[in-house]
């Protein structure tokens, strides 16, 4: 079943085998699994700093699932890394009208304001409102943090998880990562 192919494909990823793993998961790319097995090869695709490539897989998903807002912000971290910074902004601001919530798409929409974006100066402004939304709260921004590690973005991580007003063991341990 194009589940068990799916599962394989992250159980084989997660053990080290990645071309194994890749295999597997291009074979669940059908059906009510192609959002998932699409965005786990995005992700391979970015470890391997492969922005081109992860972006094929990150354009179906969003053609075909546009209201799924954790491939969105990774497609605009894809673009942010291409240096298509207009089209990064563009499309994390289209995502966040779908949830303005979303940490990861706040967290992606300012990494898109700076300058450089990967600069640990996030805007003011938005930093201050994304604190408020989180309360301060250190689960959301790990998160967060978590999503930008599984894809390589060792960077991105580590200025989520410094926005923790107040770092807890978890955040520590990930900083220490």
């Amino acid at each position: 079943s194009l589940e068990l192919r799916y599962v394989h494909g992250v159980a084989l990823t997660l053990a080290g085998q990645t071309a194994e793993g890749r295999k597997a998961l291009e074979l669940a790319c059908r059906y009510d699994w192609e959002a998932r097995s699409r965005v786990r090869l995005a992700e391979l695709c970015m470890r391997d700093q492969d922005w081109t490539h992860a972006l094929v897989h990150l354009n179906r998903v969003a053609e075909a699932w546009p209201r799924l807002t954790r491939p969105r912000a990774l497609r605009a971290a894809c673009l942010r890394r291409l240096r298509y910074r207009t089209a990064a902004r563009a499309e994390a601001a289209e995502a966040l009208t779908i949830d303005g919530q979303d940490p990861l798409l706040q967290i992606e929409a300012m990494f898109c304001e700076t300058s450089e974006g990967r600069s640990a100066t996030l805007p003011a402004r938005l930093r201050k409102a994304l604190l408020a939304q989180v309360r301060g709260q250190e689960p959301p921004l790990l998160e967060a943090a978590f999503d930008y590690l599984a894809v390589g973005l060792l960077a991105e991580a580590e200025t989520t998880v410094r926005l923790v007003p107040e770092p807890g063991p978890l955040a520590t341990l990930t900083l220490a990562y």
